[in-house]
């Protein structure tokens, strides 16, 4: 194995264990990990790959770890970190991404590079979360522990949702949504366990997509969200 090989084979390790990532513990962004990834692309050559009769040409292989459920449909690429307890169903991960324990991916979810989300998550089925590689400093999409996320949701430029908060089917949530309360008050700043929906608001004959913060979690939002333990077993 040459020594260009073995670098990325190292690097590819370092972030399917863990001990390399995009988003610190502290949620600081870690531009060395992306220049790292980065150095994957370019240390690395198109070529064909090939599982059971499906191909592919890439610069970047899958992820056949046994760490966590996945089932066929389900396409990992390599430098992509899950943890224990994971389930992913017929969804795409990128590299560099970092999903923890006990988290559910469901059909149809695009997790992009470098996003991360936290423990015990739901990501609903045909909901998109953005990644980003470049430029360094940006920050991806970050998803803390306990959050339901509904189906058809995007999540995209580096926004960043609290712990215990639920979506809504078809929320979507980028740097310029606006969130309002109930009472058409601005919110400035997303505190855990929001209850999200989708809205709408006026200017003038032009009606522009929102997101409302109905209510703080309660015991009727945790039962009809509650994710079904059996399915990690």
């Amino acid at each position: 194995m040459s020594n260009m090989e073995n670098s990325v084979k190292e690097l590819f390790e370092g972030l399917e264990s863990g001990k390399v990532r995009v988003v610190n513990e502290d949620f600081s962004i870690n531009e060395d990990a992306k220049k790292s990834i980065l150095e994957i692309f370019k240390l690395s050559s198109m070529q064909e790959f090939n599982a059971g009769d499906f191909s592919w040409w890439d610069k970047i292989p899958l992820s056949y770890s046994k760490n966590f459920r996945r089932v066929p449909g389900s396409f990992i690429r390599r430098g992509a970190f899950l943890g224990s307890g994971c389930v992913v169903m017929p969804s795409f991960v990128n590299i560099g991404a970092y999903v923890c324990d006990n988290t559910m991916i469901d059909s149809g979810v695009t997790i992009g590079s470098c996003a991360y989300i936290g423990k015990k998550c739901h990501i609903s089925s045909n909901t998109v979360i953005a990644g980003v590689l470049e430029p360094l400093s940006a920050k991806p999409v970050i998803i803390h522990d306990n959050v339901f996320v509904g189906a058809q949701c995007l999540i995209s430029e580096g926004f960043e949702i609290p712990k215990n908060c639920v979506l809504a089917a078809g929320v979507k949530l980028t740097s310029s949504t606006k969130i309002f309360d109930k009472k058409g008050d601005l919110v400035e700043k997303l505190e855990e366990g929001s209850v999200l929906v989708p809205g709408s608001y006026s200017i003038g004959p032009v009606n522009i997509d929102c997101v409302i913060l109905v209510k703080n979690i309660d015991e009727k939002t945790l039962k009809k969200t509650a994710i079904n333990e059996v399915l990690r077993k």
